[in-house]
């Protein structure tokens, strides 16, 4: 069984939420969370459609919002914290880190059974045929 279902994100609210949605038809306990690197009032828009469409989640702590300057806190005393750092915001002379989104979102859950979809993947769960 899944544990903790993670999305990684940026400016893509709309896409985001559908996907989201058809997790949840299908969820039972999964953990939910969404490592968010838009920018400006996007990374607000974000947290504010999540907090609206998934009430219920958040209230129980099942739904987990991260968003850039919060992956500092991810960081795990297991690891060289200048390669956790690499790993999360990249190189200072380069502006993007393509994989900081997802490097911490592993950093930040001790689960063992993790699914990383990105944003606009949508869930669509089919009974298994029975070949007999």
């Amino acid at each position: 069984m899944i544990d903790t279902v993670i999305w990684p994100t940026r400016n893509r609210i709309p896409y985001l939420e559908r996907s989201i949605q058809s997790f949840l038809r299908h969820r039972q306990e999964q953990t939910l969370m969404v490592f968010d690197d838009s920018v400006n009032e996007a990374a607000e828009d974000c947290w504010t459609m999540l907090r609206k469409s998934f009430h219920m989640l958040t209230a129980s702590g099942k739904l987990q919002h991260w968003r850039d300057g919060e992956k500092l806190t991810v960081i795990p005393s297991r690891i060289p914290k200048d390669l956790a750092l690499f790993a999360i915001f990249g190189m200072p002379e380069v502006d993007l880190s393509i994989g900081g989104n997802r490097n911490a979102a592993l950093l930040a859950t001790t689960d063992q059974n993790i699914l990383m979809v990105d944003d606009d993947v949508l869930c669509d769960l089919t009974a298994a045929m029975n070949k007999n």
